[in-house]
C-alpha cells in the first residue's frame, strides 16, 4: 500500500473516541492517523469533544469538527460512537465500531438497551458500513461479561477498553492487508435498539424493583439520569438500591411507603426500591424529602 493509503482517518465522539485516540498515541501509532473528525453531542452532560480536540492539538494530529470543511484522502476510515451518515467515495471503505455483539442491538444506544434488559454479555463489533445501519459484514468482535448492579458509566469504561483493543486490531490488519474482508451477519438473529429522547428517561413504576434499578443505572451519568414527576415537577433519580419487599395491601406503584434513614422507599410493581440520590432537574439534592405522603409518577397527569 502507498504511504497515504496506509494512513487511517478517524471519526470520533464521546469517551470511547477519546479513549481510542489516547490509546493509539500511546501505542506509537500516531503516524498512521491522517486526521481526526470530531463530533459534538449536546444531549449528554459531557461529550468529550473538547478533550479530543485538545489531545489532537497536543499531539500534532490534524483535526476538524464535523461542521467544518475537510477532505478525506485515505482508503480506510474508522468511526467511533458516530451519530451521522458519513459519505464515502469510490474505492474507500468505512469501518464502524458498534457497541454490541451484532447482529443483536443494531441501532441506537445499544449499551443502554442491554443494561435495561439485563444482558449477561456486552461487546463491540467492527463492521463495514452499509446504507442500512449496522447490517454490514463483520470484521471482528470482542466481548465481556456484565455483573449486576452495573452503572452505564462503568460499562462504557469497560467497553472503551474493548474499543482500544479493536482499534489496535484494525490498525494492524490494515497495515498488513490492503483489502480487508468481513463475514455476513445472520439476519435471523438480528434485533434493533431504538433511538432515545427525553421522554425515555421516565421510570415506569409498574416494573419490578430489579428492572427499575437497571433502568436507573442505565440512564445515569454521562446521560441525564432517570426521571419521574413528583408533585408536578420533574425530579432525577440518580442512584437507588433494592429494599426487602413487604406485604402491601392494594399495591400502588410509585407511592412512598416509608423512610430508611433520609431515603424514601418506593413501592414498585414488584418489590421496593430505596432512593439514595434524588435531585431536581438542575441536579440539586432534594433529600431528605419534607413529605412522605407523595408519589412518583411516570406522567404528569397520571
Amino acid at each position: 500500500m502507498k504511504e497515504q493509503n496506509r494512513k487511517i482517518s478517524l471519526y470520533l465522539m464521546t469517551q470511547k473516541g477519546l479513549s481510542v485516540l489516547n490509546h493509539l498515541i500511546k501505542k506509537g501509532k500516531k503516524h498512521l492517523i491522517d486526521k481526526v473528525i470530531i463530533g459534538r453531542d449536546p444531549n449528554v452532560k459531557k461529550d468529550y469533544s473538547a478533550e479530543i480536540a485538545e489531545l489532537c492539538a497536543g499531539s500534532g494530529i490534524k483535526f476538524f469538527f464535523r461542521n467544518q470543511k475537510y477532505k478525506i484522502d485515505t482508503k480506510y476510515r474508522i468511526a467511533v460512537s458516530w451519530k451521522w451518515i458519513i459519505r464515502t467515495e469510490k474505492n474507500t471503505k468505512l469501518i464502524v465500531i458498534h457497541d454490541s455483539l451484532l447482529p443483536k442491538y443494531r441501532g441506537f444506544a445499544p449499551l443502554v438497551s442491554a443494561l435495561k434488559n439485563g444482558e449477561k454479555k456486552a461487546g463491540v463489533t467492527a463492521i463495514f458500513a452499509r446504507d442500512s445501519y449496522d447490517e454490514g459484514d463483520i470484521i471482528h468482535q470482542l466481548e465481556l461479561e456484565i455483573k449486576y448492579p452495573m452503572k452505564i458509566k462503568t460499562l462504557i469504561g469497560m467497553i472503551s477498553e474493548l474499543y482500544n483493543d479493536m482499534a489496535d486490531h484494525l490498525f494492524d490488519r490494515i497495515q498488513k492487508c490492503s483489502n480487508l474482508k468481513g463475514t455476513p451477519q445472520n439476519e435471523k438473529d438480528a434485533t434493533y435498539s431504538l433511538w432515545l429522547d427525553d421522554e425515555d428517561y421516565f421510570i415506569d413504576w409498574n416494573g419490578s424493583s430489579e428492572e427499575i434499578l437497571r433502568f436507573i443505572n442505565a440512564t445515569g451519568d454521562p446521560y441525564k439520569g432517570a426521571a419521574s414527576f413528583l408533585k408536578g415537577g420533574i425530579v432525577r433519580i440518580l442512584t437507588a438500591e433494592k429494599y426487602p419487599d413487604k406485604k402491601i395491601e392494594n399495591r400502588v406503584p410509585g407511592k412512598i411507603i416509608f423512610k430508611a434513614g433520609d431515603h424514601p422507599v418506593v413501592v414498585c410493581g414488584k418489590g421496593l426500591l430505596k432512593l439514595t440520590s434524588v435531585t431536581d432537574d438542575k441536579y440539586k439534592s432534594l433529600l431528605p424529602l419534607k413529605e412522605l405522603r407523595i408519589r412518583f409518577k411516570r406522567c404528569e397527569n397520571e
